[in-house]
C-alpha cells in the first residue's frame, strides 16, 4: 500500500455475511483521502449475495471545510473578566423578582439580564472557514520540519533565481523525499508488527484503524428503523434516536413479573393520590437551600465545559461575583420551595457518540447520548444530589457492598474485595466463581414509578405540601 500510494478506508465491520472476515477492501488514492466524509459497511442491506456492499461518501471536487455554519457564537476565550464582574455587579444589583411572580417569569428575567451582560463583555463571532489538510497516516514531525525547510528554499528561489538558491531547493527536495520515505517504511513496519501481535480479528482491525485513520467525524450512520426500513435523513435518524433513548420505547411492562408490576403500580397510585399529608419540613433534605451550598456547587463547576441550549458558560458563574450568586440563590430557592422547574432547565443539546467496538453502527443502540444542560440546573442538581447522598449514607439505605457512585469508594475497593475473596478460596482449597453483569441502558431503563415507591419507602417523601406527585418530586427526578 505504501508503494502503490493507496489507503484503505474500510470501517472495522465484516464484509462477508455470517463471517467476521473483511474480504472486500475499499482502497483509494491519497488525493481523494482528504475528501472522504464517511465509509460505511451496509450490513442492513438485504441483497442476494454473500458480500456486503460498502458505501463511500465524500466531497467530490469540494474542499473539506470545517465550521461551515454561519451562525454566530460567543467566544468565551475573548471575554474581559474585569469588565464582566463590573457589568454583572451593576446589572444584577438592579434585578429584582416580584414576590408573587411565578418561577418561569422570574427565571426569564434572570436569563435576559445574564444575556445582556454577555452581549457587553463577550464578543459574538462567526466561525472561520478554513480548509483542513489531512496528511497521510505516516506524516510526522520530521516530515513537517523538512517540508517547512523546502517551502522556505522555494520562496527564496522565487525571489532570487541564483544557482546557490537552486542548489538549496534541490537539496531540500532530496532531504524531504528521503525523510518521507523513511517515515513510510517505519509506519509500514509498525503497522505489520501491530497487526501481527493482535490476537483476534477485532484487535487486528482496531490496530489498523489506529495507525491509518485520519481526523474522524463522529457521524451517525444510516439507521435501521423498527420495521426494518433504512433511515438516511437527519430528521429520521433524530426521531428514532429520540424514541430509543428518551421516549421510554425500551421499557415494557411485560419485562416485569406481572404480580410485582401490579403491586408496585398500585402502591404508586395510592401514594400519589393520597390526601394525607405528612409533615416532612423538619427533614434536613427539605431545608431551604443555603448560600454555602450554592457556593460549594459553583466551586465544583468545571471550566471550559460546553454550554447547554442557553449558551451560559460555567465561567460566567465562577467569575460572576456576589450579585450573580444572590440572584441565582433566589431563583433556585423559589424553584425548590414551589416544586416547579423552569422549562429551560429541562432542555438539553444532545449529541450521540459511537460506542467503541460495536459490530454494527446501523442500530440506535450502538450510540451513546451526551446531554449538555443548563448550568443553573447543574448547580441545583449537585445540591440535591449531595443532600440525598447524605440522607442515604446516614440511614444506611445502600448495601455495604455497593462501591459505585459513593464518596471515597470506587472500583478499586471492589477489586480488592474480589482479590481477597479469591485468596480466601485458595487458602480453603475452594473455587471462587465470579459473575459479571452489564445491564444495557441501565440508567435509561429505570422504572420511574417503581423508583418513586422505593424512595418513599426509604423515607424520601418529598416536601410538605408537594407530596410524591408527578408535578413535584417526579419532575425533579426527571429533570435532575
Amino acid at each position: 500500500m505504501t508503494t502503490s500510494k493507496l489507503i484503505c478506508v474500510n470501517d472495522d465491520q465484516a464484509t462477508r455475511r455470517a463471517s467476521s472476515s473483511v474480504i472486500d477492501l475499499f482502497l483509494i488514492s491519497r488525493q481523494l483521502f482528504n475528501d472522504v466524509k464517511n465509509c460505511v459497511t451496509l450490513t442492513h442491506e438485504k441483497v442476494q449475495s454473500d458480500h456486503i456492499a460498502v458505501l463511500l461518501d465524500f466531497n467530490a471536487g469540494n474542499p473539506h471545510e470545517e465550521n461551515t455554519s454561519e451562525e454566530e457564537y460567543w467566544n468565551i476565550k475573548k471575554c474581559d473578566w474585569n469588565a464582566w464582574k463590573e457589568t454583572a455587579k451593576d446589572s444584577f444589583s438592579k434585578l429584582s423578582f416580584p414576590q408573587n411572580e411565578n418561577i418561569e417569569n422570574n427565571y426569564n428575567r434572570f436569563e435576559e439580564t445574564l444575556t445582556n451582560c454577555m452581549t457587553k463583555c463577550i464578543p459574538l463571532v462567526k466561525p472561520k472557514k478554513k480548509t483542513i489538510i489531512q496528511h497521510p497516516p505516516w506524516w510526522n514531525d520530521d516530515i513537517r520540519e523538512m517540508k517547512g525547510k523546502l517551502n522556505k528554499a522555494q520562496k527564496k528561489f522565487k525571489l532570487r533565481s541564483t544557482p546557490e538558491n537552486f542548489e538549496n531547493v534541490a537539496k531540500a527536495e532530496n532531504d524531504f523525499e528521503m525523510t518521507k520515505k523513511d517515515a513510510q517504511n517505519k509506519w509500514s513496519e509498525d503497522l505489520c508488527e501491530k497487526i501481527g501481535e493482535a490476537k483476534s480479528l477485532r484487535e487486528k482491525w482496531s490496530n489498523f484503524k489506529k495507525l491509518t485513520k485520519k481526523k474522524s467525524e463522529n457521524l451517525v450512520h444510516p439507521l435501521q428503523g423498527n420495521n426494518g426500513n433504512i433511515l438516511f435523513t437527519e430528521s429520521e435518524k433524530s426521531n428514532i434516536l429520540k424514541n430509543t433513548f428518551f421516549e421510554g420505547y425500551h421499557l415494557k411492562a411485560n419485562n416485569f413479573n406481572q404480580q410485582f408490576y401490579d403491586d408496585i403500580t398500585q402502591q404508586y397510585i395510592s401514594i400519589s393520590t393520597s390526601n394525607q399529608e405528612e409533615n416532612t419540613d423538619n427533614i434536613k433534605y427539605n431545608d431551604y437551600i443555603t448560600m454555602e451550598e450554592l457556593e460549594g456547587s459553583i466551586f465544583k463547576l468545571k471550566k471550559e465545559s460546553a454550554p447547554g441550549p442557553d449558551f451560559f458558560f460555567t465561567e460566567l458563574f465562577i467569575n460572576g461575583g456576589s450579585e450573580i450568586k444572590v440572584q441565582t440563590f433566589d431563583i433556585i430557592n423559589q424553584s425548590w420551595e414551589e416544586g416547579i422547574i423552569p422549562l429551560n432547565w429541562r432542555r438539553a443539546n444532545v449529541k450521540f457518540i459511537k460506542k467503541l467496538y460495536k459490530p454494527n453502527y446501523n442500530l440506535p443502540s450502538s450510540y451513546r447520548p451526551i446531554s449538555l444542560t443548563s448550568v443553573v440546573a447543574k448547580l441545583m442538581e449537585r445540591i440535591i444530589t449531595y443532600r440525598l447522598e447524605g440522607f442515604v449514607e446516614m440511614n444506611n439505605i445502600m448495601d455495604q457492598e455497593q462501591e459505585g457512585f459513593r464518596h471515597f469508594r470506587g472500583t478499586t475497593n471492589a477489586l480488592l474485595s474480589l482479590t481477597q475473596a479469591i485468596f480466601n478460596g485458595f487458602n480453603k482449597d475452594k473455587t471462587t466463581i465470579v459473575i459479571f453483569i452489564d445491564f444495557e441502558k441501565a440508567y435509561d431503563s429505570v422504572w420511574r414509578e417503581g423508583l418513586m415507591v422505593k424512595l418513599y419507602n426509604d423515607g424520601i417523601k418529598g416536601k410538605n405540601g408537594c407530596g410524591l406527585m408527578p408535578s413535584s418530586v417526579t419532575e425533579k427526578l426527571d429533570a435532575w
